[in-house]
């Protein structure tokens, strides 16, 4: 039933669509800048919503059957950082 939902046209483009989004979210860099702008109190949240993040991330792949993150794959150009 998967196989074929993917095949629909409208949820072909909310799973690529929301692809893109985690492609350009950044926990890492959310990471950083939580540890430097809150409190240890605050901590927690942040590490709450990285974990929400990257279970997003895994159910994602496992839906459309990609072993990597669009941002991740080759050939995929990815996502330019601008200098």
């Amino acid at each position: 039933m998967l196989g074929d939902m993917l095949e629909w046209p409208f949820y072909r483009m909310q799973t690529d669509m929301l692809e893109m989004v985690l492609a350009k979210a950044d926990a890492t860099l959310a990471r950083y800048y939580a540890e430097r702008l809150t409190d240890d109190e605050q901590q927690h949240i942040v590490d709450g919503l990285c974990n929400r993040l990257a279970g997003l991330t895994d159910d994602l792949l496992r839906t459309t059957g990609s072993a990597q993150p669009a941002g991740q794959r080759p050939g995929a150009g990815g996502i330019a950082v601008r200098a």
